[in-house]
């Protein structure tokens, strides 16, 4: 689960969210995770997650990410 959120959060920067709802013991994993990501790099794993043959294809590219 951990994970999931991690791929999720970076996707959604990706696709250009900037306000995300989180659980209060969430915040400071998805914050730092958050931090530590380009906008630029987000936004091209983040287009190339959305254009995988597979959910598991989608979340390896994230994992890159």
């Amino acid at each position: 689960e951990r994970g999931r959120g991690l791929y999720a959060a970076g996707l959604l920067v990706g696709i250009g969210l900037d306000e995300l709802s989180l659980s209060p013991a969430s915040i400071p994993l998805i914050k730092e995770a958050v931090r530590g990501l380009s906008a630029a790099r987000a936004t091209g794993v983040a287009r190339k997650a959305l254009n995988a043959e597979s959910a598991a294809q989608a979340r390896q590219i994230l994992a890159d990410l």
